[in-house]
């Protein structure tokens, strides 16, 4: 991930007042003196309220040795205001003196004066993210993608964990909305009531992962990555394949993994049994529950297609427990290609979504939309792979 302050909010905590803020803000001050501040990642696990975000912003300008932009300028050989066009993306810059510019902003470590820039323009020069779930290796490389785009125009980038609680969500965007830039969503189903909120934000929204009519979105075609793995399966021989599926009310994954699964089967003449179907989270542990319930009524599944990647090491784990081999007995394949799968014994057969990229893209059009470009309200889908690795055969 790139460098950047980024906030994960976790918990509410009032800053009214010498006692209740105190704590808060000294700890957060020790975070900040012990990262010595080349802008890293920071991680501060407080949902902080305006004034005090800004506090943290002045904590880290003043921390770092100032370099000016007439110090970028000089570094890359070009004028303050070829530099200046460059940080602010503004008017037209050739590609090269681009690059020039932004090597050296990285290598002087220079950090746009955010709060003479939000005083200027009225801009806060700061994103919102909102995810699921933290503890998902999914958003590691889409946060990073986010950061990679962004901070090099001198965005911060704050992160809102809504704990998969749609309460959460209600008040990430309550709280981002005329406090950031612009808002990404990433990776869960939006309620009606969600969306009727939706159109009275007075900032720009972009979905990842999450599929929102009349919105720019940023997927894959999730029906069509499980059909392509299953239909995998199928052309190895296996007659016999049994599903960990999402939830199938779950318009971006569950639900169309669950049918590319189903047309896999059927265009290989195979019909489908319900009973090979099991419905979880996308957790390790329902991988575990459900594939002991296979392995425990059917002694004739031969493959598992899980609808992700924690499921799927789920499932190796219990079919191992049970004194099975992978392949050997059971062919496993996922979904997402998230670190893990790499590294799970035997490493795992998955769908490679592009992770790092639907980030950068949504970032992109979230720019876009945010300083008024030419930019299509559609779903953008990105290319997948299957990845094959050692739990198939």
């Amino acid at each position: 991930m790139g460098g950047g302050v980024t906030i994960i909010f976790e918990e509410r905590i009032a800053l009214s007042g010498d006692a209740q803020g105190a704590s808060p803000t000294a700890k957060t001050g020790l975070l900040l003196t012990s990262c010595s501040l080349t802008l890293v990642p920071l991680y501060v696990k407080f949902l902080i309220r305006e004034t005090f975000y800004v506090a943290v912003v002045r904590a880290v300008l003043a921390m770092k040795k100032t370099v000016s932009l007439k110090d970028v300028a000089k570094r890359a050989g070009v004028s303050l205001g070829t530099a200046s066009k460059v940080m602010n993306d503004a008017g037209n810059v050739n590609d090269r003196m681009r690059e020039d510019v932004l090597r050296a902003a990285n290598e002087l470590n220079y950090i746009p004066n955010v709060i003479a820039r939000t005083l200027k323009t009225n801009l806060t020069y700061t994103i919102g993210v909102i995810i699921p779930e933290m503890a998902n290796t999914f958003f590691d490389e889409v946060i990073g993608g986010i950061q990679d785009y962004f901070e090099p125009k001198g965005y911060s980038v704050l992160i809102y964990n809504t704990h998969l609680d749609s309460n959460e969500e209600f008040r990430a965007f309550d709280i981002f909305n005329q406090k950031v830039d612009g808002i990404i969503f990433v990776s869960n189903t939006i309620t009606d009531e969600l969306f009727a909120t939706l159109k009275d934000l007075s900032i720009p929204v972009v979905f990842v992962a999450t599929y929102v009519k009349d919105f720019i979105s940023i997927n894959i075609n999730n029906e069509m990555a499980a059909f392509t793995a299953v239909d995998f399966l199928c052309k190895k021989g296996h007659k016999n394949i049994a599903h960990l599926s999402g939830d199938p009310d779950d318009i971006n994954a569950g639900g169309p993994r669950l049918e590319g699964y189903k047309k896999a089967l059927k265009s290989n003449n195979i019909p489908v049994d319900p009973k090979r179907i099991l419905e979880g989270q996308y957790k390790f542990e329902d991988g575990i529950i459900n594939t002991r319930k296979f392995l425990a009524l059917d002694d004739k599944i031969t493959a598992i297609f899980a609808a992700s990647d924690t499921m799927a090491v789920g499932a190796l784990n219990a079919i191992h427990s049970k004194g099975l081999k992978v392949p050997e007995d059971i062919s496993v394949v996922g979904f997402d290609d998230v670190t893990i799968a790499r590294y799970a014994s035997p490493s795992l057969t998955t769908v490679k979504q592009p992770r790092y990229n639907m980030g950068k893209e949504g970032a992109e059009k979230l720019y876009f939309l945010m300083t008024g470009k030419d930019v299509e309200i559609k779903n953008y889908i990105l290319e997948y792979k299957l990845i094959i690795r050692d739990s198939t055969n």
